[in-house]
């Protein structure tokens, strides 16, 4: 997969849900983010969004690291890919939030960046790092329904789990058909 090779430039494909993640987070996040950017210390792995003076990155997290859209060995390595990001942002203080589809709303994304941050010890810099007034959250009403439309789609078209809340028994049974060897894959966009 190219997007994961070391010492290539950032990656140029973005699906419709981090398209999505980046109205929001142009938004709520007061600092611009680098964008499909491979930390060094990464080792050529990317954060979709890296707000480096913030110390906060954003991963939107698509169907293939919850079902095996692309095949069992593409699961498992996207989760080992997705622990490895953890770990490095952990040991650096770095914020990471991971958002799936079931999350794209300006209250969830608030809520799991400032519990990202309070995980990290940081939970004390969340005013002056995000914007959290009325006119934020006015901002993201447009992109709000945007995002209820993309939900809909990828249910819609593809069954796709991440399209439900976390633990709700719609997203059991998406995961569960997702899953089956019957089923092909359920791209993101």
């Amino acid at each position: 997969m190219r997007r994961n090779r070391p010492n290539l430039p950032p990656s140029p494909m973005t699906s419709l849900g981090e398209s999505i993640m980046s109205k929001y987070l142009k938004v709520v996040v007061r600092e611009q983010p680098l964008m499909n950017e491979r930390p060094p210390w990464l080792n050529g792995l990317e954060l979709d969004f890296w707000f480096q003076k913030s110390g906060i990155a954003v991963e939107f997290q698509g169907g293939q690291h919850f079902v095996p859209v692309y095949g069992k060995g593409a699961l498992v390595s996207a989760r080992a890919r997705d622990r490895v990001k953890a770990a490095e942002c952990a040991s650096r203080r770095i914020a990471l939030a991971r958002i799936d589809a079931s999350r794209l709303s300006y209250g969830q994304i608030v809520r799991t960046i400032k519990s990202m941050l309070a995980m990290a010890g940081r939970s004390k810099e969340a005013g002056r790092l995000l914007n959290l007034g009325f006119d934020s959250r006015a901002a993201c009403r447009p992109i709000d329904i945007e995002a209820v439309k993309y939900r809909a789609m990828i249910r819609s078209r593809f069954g796709c789990p991440t399209s439900y809340r976390a633990g709700s028994e719609a997203r059991k049974v998406a995961s569960r058909k997702a899953s089956s060897p019957t089923t092909s894959g359920i791209p993101e966009s």
